[in-house]
């Protein structure tokens, strides 16, 4: 059974708040606004004497040093799930187009035998070599329509006299298509991948920034002890906005292999 398909506002709303989420210039702005509302919050208790507004230098590097192992987890994460995001488009094209080239051989003898010496074999085994000489790097082919073109309306004109030829040739012509459709698709993923892997190069980023942070840590508690409270918050809610963008990203490409699966109503 197929699951129960959302609606399209449902699907842009949610699409648009998680895209937000993942961009690098929101992610920091919220992380500073929840960072000052925290500081803010800090303030009016340390103020009422309800919490002590206090952080030494071992707290700010225990904190930090906290916020990096989790960051360390999150980069370890990114980079398993980058693998098998390119190592999944890479072997699913190369077994496409493997499996391609087996239906155009198949597509070629089966017009040999069932229509020797007709047009409709002569279009077909034409259809099949222009195929066959394609390369990987060709893919995504955006004139499928026209390569068909001919064999179809050939095969559409023949269907009365041999309806059975015409019909296995479209159901092989179909087939051609799918896997077309599929290395197309797996060559797609493999252009996006850098917008995969953008998790991954944005943990590695803090990550370095927090180490900075570290190690200029005495200066900075030295200086502003507020500011030293609010590094090690920021970074938390930065962190936490990283795991979001991953858990997302993951959901997505596992939804998408589970699509034939239906999905209880929520």
């Amino acid at each position: 059974m197929r699951k129960r398909k959302k609606s399209g506002a449902e699907v842009r709303a949610g699409t648009r708040l998680l895209a937000i989420l993942s961009a690098a210039y929101w992610q920091a702005l919220i992380a500073a606004l929840i960072t000052a509302a925290t500081l803010l919050l800090f303030h009016r208790l340390g103020t009422s004497k309800a919490l002590p507004l206090q952080i030494t230098l071992s707290d700010y590097l225990a904190l930090l040093g906290l916020v990096g192992a989790i960051l360390a987890l999150a980069s370890s994460i990114a980079f398993g799930f980058l693998l098998y995001f390119i190592s999944d488009a890479t072997n699913r094209k190369f077994e496409a187009y493997s499996r391609l080239q087996d239906f155009l051989k198949d597509l070629s003898s089966f017009l040999n035998d069932a229509a020797p010496n007709t047009k409709l074999a002569t279009l077909g085994r034409r259809f099949s070599l222009d195929l066959r000489a394609l390369r990987l790097n060709d893919f995504p082919l955006l004139d499928w329509d026209e390569k068909i073109e001919d064999i179809v309306r050939e095969c559409t004109a023949a269907e009365k006299r041999s309806p059975s030829v015409s019909d296995e040739l479209m159901v092989h012509l179909a087939q051609c298509e799918e896997l077309v459709s599929t290395i197309g698709i797996m060559s797609i993923k493999q252009i996006v991948a850098r917008v995969e892997a953008a998790p991954f190069i944005k943990s590695f980023v803090v990550l370095a920034v927090i180490l900075i942070s570290g190690v200029w840590g005495p200066f900075i508690m030295h200086a502003s002890p507020t500011v030293g409270m609010a590094i090690p918050v920021f970074f938390c809610v930065l962190t936490s906005l990283v795991f979001v963008e991953i858990a997302w990203k993951v959901y997505r490409e596992t939804n998408e292999l589970l699509d034939f699966i239906e999905q209880p109503n929520e």
